[in-house]
């Protein structure tokens, strides 16, 4: 099976701002404990689209991360409801960079994370030459790592949902926000 990763990451070094952020939108979700420096959320809504009422409920920096392992990766980074950056590199049918990461912007708001690539292996990971590159340097992981993010893979709403549809219980820490049964 492929991995179909798709999750907010507020940077917050606080679970109760996720929590606030999805009670805001008026969402159910998944929300994980803060570690190192972010908190991971997973709303409801559709895969790989932006989630509008979460982004407008948003006032601080909010990572929306997105990986499909047969199709491609992306990210957008926004500031309150702002979009300040996206990047988004797919690979099905053919090897495509649609959007490219102003490093710039994104180091503004996310803190000089990513100027600790040089420039040749930044390069590579925004702007890969083929699918042998993309393999072996694995730039959404790379990205993700860059930026500190712990909770990314194998992450989406659906996932945990589906999970507890079939009986197990939440991961160790993760907080199910029901807003629609408050």
């Amino acid at each position: 099976m492929s991995e179909f990763s798709d999750s907010y990451q507020l940077k917050s070094s606080t679970t109760t701002d996720g929590l606030s952020l999805l009670r805001r939108a008026g969402l159910d979700g998944y929300v994980f404990p803060a570690e190192n420096g972010w908190v991971t959320i997973l709303a409801e809504g559709p895969m790989f689209e932006p989630n509008n009422q979460l982004i407008e409920s948003n006032v601080g920096v909010l990572l929306h991360y997105m990986y499909a392992e047969d199709y491609g990766w992306s990210v957008e980074v926004y500031q309150g409801p702002d979009l300040v950056t996206q990047h988004e590199c797919e690979w099905e049918p053919r090897l495509n960079v649609v959007n490219k990461l102003d490093v710039e912007a994104a180091d503004r708001v996310l803190g000089s994370a990513l100027c600790s690539f040089d420039t040749a292996r930044l390069r590579m990971l925004l702007d890969p030459e083929d699918l042998d590159q993309v393999a072996k340097l694995e730039p959404a992981k790379a990205f993700a790592e860059a930026v500190g993010l712990t909770h990314f893979e194998w992450l989406s709403f659906e996932y945990i949902y589906g999970d507890i549809e079939r009986g197990q219980a939440l991961p160790e820490g993760v907080i199910a926000v029901l807003e629609r049964d408050a």
